[in-house]
């Protein structure tokens, strides 16, 4: 079939252009955003309730929006924010996937059920439903350096000439200003003079909305066919008021004198603000800080580029002098960073795959094939992302750059096979493009398949997850799709075109010669050697199943420890900023605040620019006088040297003068749309409807337990019961009498201290509010309410305070509720190297043992992301198996074949873990879809040496012979793809700036599990087919009418199970168990774990040459070999134990000739048989002869598990002999290590007595000559010379010493006497041993000996166990069968000669109890001696320590103090010869200087030695040297 795209080679090259034509195409239209939308769609619903505090709007307007909106159709969870500023905001949150239209519809029908129970104020001011768009595009800053200009006009001149621009931008979603200055007519009441003429803000309300009206008149002269008329004109009322001055002239009501009362006379009205609650600054300039969102489904690069041009534009236009604008923040700066980075990845990627394919084919035009698949399959790939819907992004062009590396793949298999034969067989290039596309044409199918279906599954994923791998993995499976098109039709067809004939191949000179010869000869080597290695591996199963059984392990123990995490955060260039000033703080507290954080920061070099936004909570998105945040832009990544986190670090040391607020710095989220921070956000919720402070205590008390965890830092919690208020208190019975209606009062009291909306109005083409409220100086202090008045029914004003109290309270600034309870928010990070998944699992844990009954915690963000999607990632990996080994079976036709390809995969997930773990990086979904992608590379190896295994076996070939063969002949294209991928991934783990994070863990986890999936498959893969091959072939031969993978599996299952069960050893009670003390040494106040027996003796004995010295000894010293020789024989006697559990089997042979007399009960009986009508070949010879051949059987049933025990004695028994070979293990490394270092101490005493001696002999002749002048007497002479004899003595018994020592030491090392190498004494005075002793339960585990005793118990407990089931009846079942005749010809003639037999018996002892029950009793006593040795050993290990620890402690107080005594001793030595010379003293002071100082030269080095051989000890006491 395929050799049609060969033969016509302009088809092939056609379909590849069309391919690229519509990947260009595609191209135009995909749109580019940082990442998909994978953010959760939400739905706010935002309430406003002026002059009501947080608990007001909880309880009157939250809960009736909330039991309304609940359950609303797809949502996951909603939040409510209720603040002291009368908002109310509720965030209702929806599965991934939802419409966001219809889920706002949904929300705003259920809000309307309930509009009729919320105050009138809230629904006059409007009840506002709309969804939420979460990508951040931009911020804005609008800012003026005219300092005329206040911030109230830059809000304005931002609203009215800018936002209307914006908002028509395409693919712009959201265009709002961050705070609230839009201009309002403030009508600033005099509440003295509305008293004075009976009036309260009511009747003001009404007259202002009674006359500011808008009015349709209509037209004039309209005839309605009645009277025709030839002019007709319309009236126009003045309409609304929008002048301060026309405000005032409103009538209020008409005096009894005649005279008006206006508006003016009561009050004084200014064009000002709404609300004053944010001040924003940009550098410390008032600004206007515009947020802009991108709509989904737009380009986020051209968005941005025509925001920026719009920009422009207005600027020319309309911007007033002095009036500027910056960009804070910028997504398409990261963005594009991230693109041009992964970009220049993509050409790197490519030009590194290109020199590997050039060096392993070592010709342009092989190259230049795959060179060419690879822009066919990028670009056709553009063809599919469009085709699904899918953006340019993060996740796609990772995608992209991976698939380098793998859709190079199949053209490079393609390219090798054509070589092959072209070399081989001396065939032109067309027909080995034939020959081989015929042979491998199959393998690039299942190739191709099994590396699209691997991606497949991910396709029906769900939420966050599902779409960041569905992006990722249907891309790259697009792409490999393509490339499996190009490599059966283009590049064929190309080989076939471009490759030159044998004949015309001319070796390469020069450099680029010698490099390939030399390539050339060193991968044949290697070939070779594989070849002979591979041979020796498939010759042992063990090995092929020892390594499966190891990467197994080794991938679930790394899966244990490896760090997991969700999405990396990455630096982004920005830093958010929030600031909390104390509770009650004024606005322009928290804006002071703000701005010494400016002025702090601003000097330094890597900060572009700061925004501020005082009266604003980042963390909360709600209002509050004492709140702020700020936006720091930091300079692009490679015009600094500090990342982001370092940077945090150091702004928060620098702004830690501030002391009137909390200043938190933290990094904005890793996707936008998943809260406003970094970190974790948990919800603790209320669930006891209890008091605030009752919440407060319990989150306070977490919030503290959890930044006492190192695993965690900066957690806090934004709810805070403490703000200061007044309750009003009315005297109901006060009020009745006074006739005082209770809901006017407050909305007389809401108007002047809260304001109210009284009407509205149209300046500037645009509608603000009028606005009512007391002057300032009138509702300054709490008192001043009780100079305010209310209206009752009569008309008179009355004293507030006539009816009214206060009591000073405190309360939450604002309400956080999390699914319809009270909550508080807690937000967190993970300290510097813990994981999220850790922190996550840290938090949990502590929540756990801190919450009281009826508080709960639920997670939220991306938190709640990362914890939902865990089962998902299993569930996907299995499915993505299921579906190659499907894929596969159906391939090969065959159920056993595709494991092989599956059983090889953990050794590239291992890879992927370790180089995780070195890298320092975490699991997260970048290394996830990294692992989804391996198992797809894994197995195209594991393919292609299959299908060529196959293909030998169908040649005939042994099972062996094809495993290597099919090995061998696909190792070149395995390495060559293998290591093009890995080439092509040295860029993204190598990545820095922006996406680094991501960068490096796709790059490193694909490339580490691909490297080591790769080394270690192309020796598994082999071995795992011959075991599976030889399993079907059996199966085959055999005929098995069942399905052999239904059979195998559980019979594995059930054997494993039975082979763990019957290994496993009784357990030691808790009264069996020893407690040993907590700590060492009394009064020791710190526990640390950390213990040198985990040590090896090579990195704790730093000596090379004493490391050679143990190396010997450990593999020559004989004791050690017998002890090992003792495991060995332990190991069989355990083994003997196992095979009495099973039946006993044999075979007999036997042949016999005998003769009865005639006059024997058997002789007369067989000639009584020999009767004439019996057939004659029938009688009995005589002599007789008897011919038997069968197999007898016998087994003894374990029905009481006696024999089980014996094996499990015989278990642990090993298990003890092991752990005593253990022991002699360190105790061998103990005493080398000690003779070795007796041997530098007795060198350092021979040194110090020759230098003695020396000084004697000095001292000697000198005297002799005193002697001679008659100064000294003979008595002088003989002293010195005596001590010279006693000197002379001392060094020969200190070198036998050493001799003796030497020879000590040759025979630990098994061998004869030799000259033994070793440092000097000042060199092992240097050496420095670390001295962590652990804790004493430590021992329990690493001392051998102890564990050696804990074995030997365990097997006396199981031989008690056996020797109390030996009073059980036994059960014994024998059976047998075979061939029995007299007569050769009939021996084997069946079924005539056929003989069987079959028994049971069950045998209980009687008339041994006795001495059944002494074994019993003699099988106690033993346990108990093993019971009182195992802790006798553990004592003893604990005294050995706590002596050698506190020995160390003296040793080295004592070698300090020696120190200072010898040097002290030296210059007494030195005076006394001095003064000796000039007679001031005599002999006896130089000999006693000279004596004490020789002995304590000599204390010393024994004091330095034994200090040393103490670490020895200490090392060998805790268990070090044994192998773990």
């Amino acid at each position: 079939m395929f050799q049609l795209f060969i033969k016509r080679p302009i088809l092939s090259c056609v379909i590849s252009v069309l391919i690229v034509c519509l990947g260009i195409l595609s191209l135009t239209n995909l749109p580019i955003t940082q990442f998909p939308d994978i953010v959760p769609p939400s739905v706010t619903v935002t309430a406003r309730y002026t002059g009501a505090s947080a608990d007001v709007m909880a309880k009157t307007v939250a809960t009736p929006l909330e039991r309304a909106i609940n359950g609303v159709p797809g949502m996951t969870y909603m939040t409510t924010v209720c603040t002291n500023d009368g908002m109310s905001l509720t965030t209702i949150y929806f599965k991934v996937g939802t419409d966001p239209d219809v889920a706002a519809v949904n929300v705003q029908n259920r809000v309307t059920t309930v509009l009729d129970e919320l105050p009138e104020e809230v629904i006059r001011a409007g009840v506002v439903t709309e969804k939420e768009v979460n990508s951040m595009l931009m911020y804005l800053n609008i800012f003026s350096t005219d300092t005329t200009h206040t911030e109230k006009f830059v809000y304005n001149f931002a609203d009215i000439n800018i936002l209307r621009e914006l908002k028509r931008i395409d693919g712009v979603g959201l265009v709002e200003i961050m705070g609230s200055r839009d201009y309002a007519m403030r009508v600033w009441l005099n509440p003295n003079r509305l008293a004075a003429y009976n009036m309260s803000p009511q009747d003001v309300t009404e007259a202002i909305r009674s006359q500011n009206i808008e009015a349709a008149p209509g037209k004039t002269g309209i005839s309605s066919d009645k009277l025709p008329q030839h002019l007709q004109y319309v009236l126009q009322y003045t309409g609304k008021f929008s002048t301060p001055e026309e405000y005032g002239e409103i009538v209020l009501k008409a005096m009894s004198d005649g005279s008006l009362l206006r508006l003016k006379d009561v009050a004084k009205i200014e064009f000002d603000s709404e609300d004053y609650n944010m001040i924003s600054m940009t550098d410390g300039r008032p600004s206007a800080s515009i947020m802009i969102k991108q709509r989904p489904g737009s380009n986020a690069r051209e968005v941005i580029q025509n925001i920026k041009a719009k920009m422009e534009e207005v600027k020319e236009s309309s911007f007033v002098p002095g009036m500027d604008y910056n960009i804070s923040y910028d997504v398409s700066r990261f963005l594009d960073a991230s693109i041009s980075a992964v970009l220049r990845t993509l050409l790197e990627a490519f030009l590194l795959v290109f020199v590997v394919v050039y060096i392993f084919l070592q010709d342009f035009r092989s190259t230049l094939i795959p060179a060419i698949a690879v822009p066919v399959s990028l670009i056709g790939t553009f063809f599919f992302m469009d085709a699904m819907g899918f953006s340019i992004n993060m996740l796609t062009l990772f995608a992209l750059v991976l698939s380098i590396g793998i859709v190079v793949d199949n053209a490079i298999v393609v390219v090798e096979a054509v070589h092959v034969k072209m070399h081989q067989l001396r065939l032109q290039p067309f027909e080995a493009s034939v020959a081989a596309i015929k042979e491998i044409g199959s393998a690039i199918i299942a190739i191709t398949l099994v590396m699209s279906a691997v991606f497949l599954p991910v396709g029906f994923m769900e939420g966050t997850v599902g779409i960041f791998y569905r992006q990722f993995s249907l891309t790259l499976a697009a792409a490999i799709f393509i490339s499996g098109i190009n490599a059966l039709t283009l590049s064929p067809a190309l080989c076939a075109m471009m490759l030159k004939p044998p004949g015309e191949l001319h070796k390469k000179v020069g450099l680029m010669g010698r490099f390939f010869r030399l390539f050339n000869k060193h991968y044949q080597k290697f070939e070779t050697g594989y070849a002979s290695g591979l041979q020796r591996f498939l010759g042992r199963r063990f090995f092929t199943y020892a390594t499966l059984i190891i990467f197994f392990l080794a991938t679930w123990g790394m899966s244990s420890i490896l760090p997991t995490g969700f999405i990396p955060n990455e630096d982004q260039s920005m830093i958010y900023v929030n600031v909390d000033t104390p509770p009650g703080a004024t606005l322009e507290r928290s804006e002071a605040a703000l701005s010494s954080v400016q002025a702090t920061l601003l000097p330094f070099e890597e900060v572009e620019s700061i925004s501020t936004l005082a009266g604003y909570s980042l963390m909360t998105e709600t209002e509050g006088a004492s709140f702020g945040m700020g936006m720091i832009n930091l300079t692009p990544w490679s015009d600094r040297d500090k990342s982001a986190d370092e940077l945090m670090t150091v702004f928060a040391d620098r702004t830690a003068h501030i002391k009137d607020a909390q200043i938190q710095f933290f990094l904005p989220p890793a996707v936008p749309g998943f809260g406003n921070a970094s970190g974790f956000e948990l919800r603790l919720q209320d669930r006891t409807a209890g008091s605030f402070e009752d919440l407060a205590t319990v989150a306070n008390e977490l919030v503290e337990r959890l930044n006492a965890d190192p695993r965690l830092e900066g957690v806090s919690s934004g709810f805070n019961p403490n703000f200061p208020m007044y309750l009003l208190k009315v005297d109901l019975a006060k009020a009745a009498k006074l006739g005082v209606d209770l809901q006017e009062s407050m909305e007389t009291l809401q108007s002047y201290i809260g304001s109210f909306y009284s009407s509205n109005f149209i300046r500037f083409g645009q509608m603000y509010k009028v606005m009512l409220q007391a002057s300032p100086e009138y509702r300054m202090d709490p008192d001043d309410v009780f100079s305010l008045f209310a209206k009752n029914k009569e008309g008179n004003m009355v004293p507030y305070s006539n009816f009214m109290t206060m009591e000073r309270i405190y309360g939450p600034s604002q309400i956080t509720r999390y699914n319809m309870f009270t909550s508080a928010l807690i937000t967190g990070d993970a300290a510097e190297g813990v994981s999220s998944g850790e922190a996550i699992a840290a938090v949990e844990e502590i929540a756990k043992d801190v919450l009281p009954r009826g508080y709960h915690t639920e997670w939220s963000g991306v938190t709640k992301e990362e914890k939902e999607s865990g089962g998902q990632t299993i569930a996907t990996f299995a499915i993505c198996l299921l579906f190659v080994y499907l894929l596969l079976a159906a391939q090969y036709e065959s159920l056993l074949l595709p494991f092989p390809v599956i059983l090889s995969l953990p050794a590239g997930v291992f890879g992927s873990y370790l180089f995780l773990q070195i890298a320092g990086l975490e699991n997260n979904i970048y290394a996830q879809v990294a692992l989804v992608m391996l198992i797809g590379l894994l197995g195209k190896n594991a393919i292609l040496i299959i299908e060529m295994a196959n293909q030998y076996r169908q040649q005939g070939a042994g099972i062996l012979e094809a495993a290597l063969k099919g090995a061998t002949s696909r190792l070149r294209p395995i390495l060559m793809t293998s290591f093009a991928f890995i080439c092509g991934l040295i860029p993204l783990v190598f990545a820095t700036g922006a996406g680094a994070l991501g960068n490096r863990s796709i790059g490193t986890a694909a490339a580490g599990g691909m490297f080591l999936g790769t080394m270690v498959g192309i020796f598994l893969i082999p071995g795992l087919y011959m075991l599976f091959e030889a399993l079907e072939t059996r199966l085959k031969t055999k005929k098995v009418k069942v399905n052999a993978p239904q059979i195998a599996a559980p019979a594995i299952l059930l054997l494993a199970s039975v082979s763990l069960w019957s290994c496993k050893a009784p357990e030691l009670t808790s009264e069996e168990k020893i407690t040993l003390p907590e700590t060492y040494i009394e009064n020791q106040s710190e526990t640390d774990t950390t213990t040198l027996a985990l040590l090896s003796w090579e990195h704790f004995f730093p000596d090379t040459l004493l490391q050679g010295y143990i190396h010997t000894a450990l593999q020559n010293n004989h004791s050690f070999q017998q002890t090992l020789e003792q495991v060995y024989l332990a190991q069989s006697q355990m083994k003997q134990r196992k095979q009495a559990l099973f039946p006993q089997l044999s075979a007999g042979l036997s042949a016999g000739i005998q003769r009865f007399g005639e006059y024997t009960m058997d002789g007369v009986g067989n000639a009584t048989t020999n009767t004439p009508d019996l057939e004659r070949e029938r009688h009995i010879p005589d002599p007789y002869k008897d011919l038997y051949f069968g197999i007898q059987f016998q087994w003894e049933a374990d029905i009481w598990g006696k024999l089980s025990q014996k094996k499990r004695a015989a278990a642990a028994r090993w298990m003890a002999s092991a752990e005593a070979a253990q022991y002699a293990r360190t105790l061998l490394i103990s005493e080398v290590a000690s003779r070795y270092f007796e041997l530098i101490g007795l060198d350092k005493q021979q040194e110090i007595l020759r230098g003695a001696i020396e000084n004697t002999e000095f001292s000697y002749r000198l005297t002799y000559e005193l002697k001679q002048e008659g100064e000294v007497t003979q008595l002088a002479v003989d002293q010195f010379q005596s001590r010279l004899l006693r000197l002379k003595g001392l060094l020969l018994e200190t070198e036998q010493l050493t001799d003796e020592t030497e020879r000590a030491l040759a025979t630990l090392l098994g061998g004869f006497p030799f000259e033994v190498k070793r440092i000097s004494f000042d060199e092992m005075r240097a050496l420095e041993f670390p001295v962590q002793t652990g804790v004493p339960a430590q021992l329990l585990r690493y001392r051998p000996d102890i564990r050696a005793a804990e074995w030997e118990l365990l097997a006396s407990k199981a031989d008690l166990q056996a020797a109390r089931k030996a009073f059980f009846p036994s059960l014994v079942i024998g059976a047998g069968g075979g061939f029995n005749a007299f007569d050769l010809s009939h021996w084997f003639t069946a079924p005539a000669s056929l003989v069987y037999n079959l028994a049971a018996g069950l045998s209980a002892p009687i008339f041994n109890q006795h001495e059944l029950k002494l074994l019993w009793n003699e099988a106690k006593s033993n346990q108990r001696i093993a019971l009182l040795q195992y802790h006798e050993a553990a004592l003893k290990a604990y005294e050995e320590v706590v002596n050698l620890a506190t020995a160390h402690e003296k040793l080295t107080l004592r070698c300090e103090l020696k120190e200072e005594e010898s040097e002290t001793h030296h210059r007494s030595i030195e005076n006394a010869k001095e003064l000796f010379q000039l007679s001031f003293v005599g002999y006896l002071e130089v000999l006693s200087a000279d004596e004490r100082y020789l002995d304590c030269e000599l204390e010393r080095i024994e004091l330095n030695t034994a200090k040393c051989i103490n670490h020895v000890y200490l090392y060998r006491s805790l268990g070090g040297g044994i192998i773990r």
